[in-house]
């Protein structure tokens, strides 16, 4: 048996072993197989001899089969080995000062094992064109001798995705060297070259995926809100054979499973499991009730504000809870209630009461009882202050005056909550009568701000000139400034 014919049986015995694996799901989906017509041209020494032009390359032209076995690295790079056989007339025509090619011991026909590697660019519509390159092998028979060369190959392909099949169009040249290993001919310093223009079809080996099967949604019937959940769903595959996205009912998804989930809110929300693979998808749902969960109850703290609150001041009490949908009410001692969970009161007689705040949910409850003492308004009847009376035509305060002014701020001190007003009068025939009320009223007011009443507490009311002829008293009695305990809201 010839050697080349032990290799192309090889050959062909390799494809078909790998056409049964792929049947077998041993390959992957990244394998593909091309098979294609080609016609050929030969470009050397040798050409048909008496034909020029067309007709020179026409008669030159021989066809063949091609088949390749391919191997996808990505969207871009494939790696391909091919085996082609096809006929080159040019090769055995004699011409002049070349040596004799015997037609009986010599055939046109040349069979091919090459390698290459091509780069396919960005797809436009349904083509996407290729660039390959790589080395072959050429073998063929002359004069009884078996002859064979090898050479780099370059090529120029498009492939066209239509009618659901995957076509492309090639056309390559390959550069055998030595210059006259094929066809008897050359120096030897110079490549022949097979040139080809192809079309065929390419199939992709694909896995086969089995179907989902029975699908079945596991989880809970019954959770309670804030609780996490566990939720599963089971076929007939290996789980790493399927996806699964979850839509829980609430807005929210999810994919993978198993999965863990909590809803916030209570009520009764469908889950659906969606499984799918490269062949099929289908839904399973189930139904989970989400119930009320209520925390236990505590009431960590009560404030009130004023801490020492007097008789109709408005206590404000807030309270501090930890626990979750909870009711509060109130009960101040005095028979007075409340139903808010912050809330004010205010007492109407002085004396200790006890404050007492419940608080629940429908599972739990808590409570808290505290004293408060509420004291008596000793401003309630405001306290007289003393007036002192100036000597005529003055503004200046006597120690007799000052001693008043200082019980008045003694008589004061525990209304810290009143204002003190102070109005100064004069007669109109005292020098400039309304200017002297003024003075008199601010020596009075400097000698409390002296004595260290805040002045935010202390203001001037509008001095008063008063006529002689009107007074029913004596004259000097008028001559006063007057202080008054007052609201400072009035």
């Amino acid at each position: 048996m010839p050697p080349y014919r032990f290799v192309q049986i090889l050959l062909w015995g390799f494809l078909a072993t790998l056409v049964t694996q792929a049947s077998a799901q041993i390959l992957s989906d990244r394998f593909f197989i091309e098979a294609r017509f080609q016609t050929t041209a030969y470009i050397g020494e040798r050409q048909v001899a008496n034909a020029n032009g067309l007709d020179r390359l026409f008669s030159s032209l021989g066809f063949g089969p091609a088949f390749s076995l391919g191997y996808t690295l990505n969207s871009d790079w494939n790696v391909v080995g091919e085996w082609s056989t096809s006929g080159y007339p040019g090769i055995i025509t004699n011409e002049v000062n070349l040596p004799v090619i015997f037609s009986k011991d010599s055939r046109n026909q040349r069979t091919s094992l090459l390698a290459e590697i091509r780069y396919g660019f960005q797809s436009i519509l349904f083509f996407k064109p290729f660039l390959s390159s790589g080395l072959g092998v050429a073998f063929g028979q002359i004069n009884k001798e078996r002859r064979k060369g090898w050479g780099p190959l370059l090529g120029f392909g498009l492939d066209v995705s239509a009618l659901g099949l995957d076509w492309f169009g090639y056309l390559r040249q390959h550069y055998v060297y030595p210059d006259n290993a094929l066809d008897l001919a050359g120096t030897g310093t110079q490549f022949d070259v097979l040139t080809s223009a192809s079309v065929g079809l390419r199939y992709t080996f694909k896995k086969k995926i089995p179907g989902l099967g029975n699908i079945v949604a596991s989880g809970p019937s019954t959770i309670r809100r804030g609780s996490e959940a566990v939720f599963t769903v089971s076929t007939d595959l290996d789980p790493l054979e399927y996806t699964a996205t979850w839509e829980m009912g609430d807005g929210s998804q999810k994919t993978g499973q198993p999965i863990r989930h909590a809803y916030t809110k209570p009520g009764t929300y469908q889950v659906k499991a969606l499984v799918s693979n490269a062949k099929e998808s289908s839904t399973a749902n189930l139904h989970v009730v989400v119930e009320q969960t209520y925390a236990p109850v505590t009431i960590i703290s009560v404030s009130n504000v004023p801490t020492s609150p007097r008789v109709k001041e408005s206590v404000s009490l807030t309270p501090v809870i930890r626990g979750n949908d909870f009711t509060c009410t109130w009960t101040f001692g005095d028979g007075g209630a409340s139903d808010e969970c912050e809330t004010s009161h205010s007492y109407s007689q002085p004396g200790g009461f006890r404050i007492t705040l419940s608080v629940s949910n429908p599972e739990h409850s808590a409570q808290f009882s505290q004293s408060i003492l509420i004291q008596s308004d000793v401003c309630a009847d405001l306290p007289p202050l003393s007036t002192v009376y100036f000597k005529r035509n003055s503004a200046e305060l006597t120690l007799e005056m000052r001693q008043l002014l200082r019980s008045n701020m003694t008589a004061s001190s525990a209304c810290t909550d009143r204002m003190i007003e102070v109005y100064g009068a004069a007669i109109d025939n005292e020098r400039n009568a309304e200017e002297l009320a003024s003075e008199r009223t601010a020596s009075v007011i400097q000698y409390y701000l002296n004595l260290g009443i805040s002045s935010s507490r202390v203001r001037s009311g509008i001095p008063k000139v008063l006529i002689e002829s009107e007074l029913e008293q004596l004259p000097w009695t008028s001559r006063n400034v007057t202080s008054l305990l007052i609201n400072p809201d009035l």
